[in-house]
């Protein structure tokens, strides 16, 4: 068991370690305060306390997963410059489509992540967007098929299947190119004869001038749900320059990093909890050691002194009852002396009479 010097020692050091994380988390939050009410005040202005907190927290959130983004495309892409350049072009493209820029962000990065080049990833994404007519599912499920297709190199059943479920099929434009049936087609796919590329080919004449698929993304952004998608996009843009700003100016990273200190801290608040109470008990055992001898001996005395009133007290009761009998055994005694003598009186009467 740890002694009180080497509990109180622990005790103070928890504490200065304790105290100095809560000291850098208030100087943290106490420096930012006033930019946040600032920025709180401004929107509650416009939206309301409860609409201005969900839209602030809706902005971080945005703000958020766009650092995530551009890391995951800084690193797929091994540069920063690069990463920039390749999201800018995605968000211009999602203002001229019916597509959010979340949405196009995540099927360019799948096609990143199934290795089609970066040069190649706009032209792919512009494509797809064409032979999906405005439909996010579709479109996802066109990303997935084209890049598992272009991982592979060539066209697989399944991969056909879902272009074909999106609304396009590759091998009918492959057709009108080559000239063979669509049995040839079919036969060739199985054996693995159909490239990538070719099935590229198809998708490129598709949304070309003068293909089935051309200007379908320009005609769908200009419908009531295109547009509605660009003023959503919009919206969400908005909200995360806000969200950015604040990150920025309130610098949430390092706000975030010093409440994890803090945090850390809590095991040291219950550690010294748990100190504070070892130190009650050795006090209180202190204590009892200190009083038990002195409250032994002092019951010793009264007991004793009970013992001895309760032994004289029993003596002289004793004794009354010892006195008492002799004094009824006396007065019996008498009685019956005089009850003779009467009776020998009244004899000594009546010898005389007779």
């Amino acid at each position: 068991m740890a002694s009180l010097g080497d509990i109180v020692i622990g005790l103070q050091m928890d504490n200065r370690q304790f105290n100095q994380a809560a000291n850098s988390t208030r100087g943290t939050l106490a420096s930012m305060g006033t930019s946040a009410l600032g920025v709180v005040g401004q929107i509650g202005g416009m939206l309301g306390a409860g609409g201005a907190l969900a839209s602030i927290g809706w902005g971080v959130k945005l703000a958020a997963d766009a650092e995530q983004t551009q890391i995951a495309f800084e690193v797929m892409l091994g540069s920063v410059d690069h990463a920039k350049s390749l999201l800018a072009d995605l968000k211009a493209y999602s203002e001229r489509s019916p597509f959010d820029v979340a949405g196009t962000n995540q099927a360019a990065q799948k096609l990143l992540n199934y290795g089609i080049s970066a040069e190649k990833i706009l032209p792919t994404i512009s494509m797809l967007g064409d032979v999906a007519a405005g439909d996010m599912e579709k479109f996802a499920g066109l990303s997935t098929a084209f890049g598992q297709m272009s991982a592979t190199g060539r066209l697989m059943g399944g991969d056909l299947n879902q272009f074909i479920n999106a609304g396009f099929n590759p091998l009918q434009e492959i057709a009108k190119e080559t000239g063979e049936s669509m049995r040839d087609l079919k036969a060739r796919m199985e054996a693995g004869g159909i490239s990538a590329k070719e099935v590229a080919g198809a998708f490129e004449a598709a949304t070309s001038e003068g293909g089935r698929f051309y200007g379908m993304t320009e005609r769908q952004a200009g419908s009531l749900a295109g547009k509605w998608s660009t003023f959503q996009d919009s919206i969400a843009g908005s909200l995360r320059m806000i969200g950015e700003s604040i990150v920025e100016n309130l610098d949430l990273t390092n706000v975030l990093d010093h409440v994890t200190s803090f945090v850390d801290q809590i095991p040291f608040l219950f550690r010294n909890a748990g100190s504070l109470i070892e130190i009650a008990v050795l006090d209180w055992q202190i204590y009892l050691y200190e009083f038990v001898p002195a409250a032994e001996a002092v019951m010793t005395q009264v007991g004793a002194g009970l013992n001895a009133t309760w032994e004289g007290s029993k003596a002289m009761f004793d004794a009354f009852v010892k006195n008492l009998i002799a004094g009824l055994k006396e007065i019996k005694n008498l009685a019956l002396a005089t009850w003779e003598s009467i009776k020998a009186g009244i004899a000594a009467i009546g010898s005389g009479k007779n």
